[in-house]
């Protein structure tokens, strides 16, 4: 799930701005809008897990059996990449 995480954000941050008022963010404001908010992944009406964005750049990434990992992200092009412990 954590790669799909890291698919689906950096998707978010890549998308080209539409009419709706979307647009890329840069990794520093990526970082603005995400330090201490935690991101909640539902699929299929289930949750699929979270992401809690810390101080640093450092994520938690909690899977929907509640068992946690450690991991941060980092900017690489237009992409926002995620790396984990495990």
């Amino acid at each position: 799930m954590t790669r799909a995480t890291a698919a689906l954000l950096a998707l978010l941050v890549a998308l080209p701005a539409s009419g709706s008022g979307e647009r890329i963010v840069g990794p520093e404001e990526f970082e603005d809008l995400t330090e201490g908010y935690t991101m909640r992944f539902i699929q299929d009406g289930r949750f699929a897990g979270a992401e809690m964005f810390h101080e640093g750049r450092r994520v938690t990434w909690q899977y929907p059996n509640g068992a946690c990992t450690g991991g941060g992200w980092y900017p690489e092009g237009d992409a926002i990449c995620f790396v984990y412990l495990d």
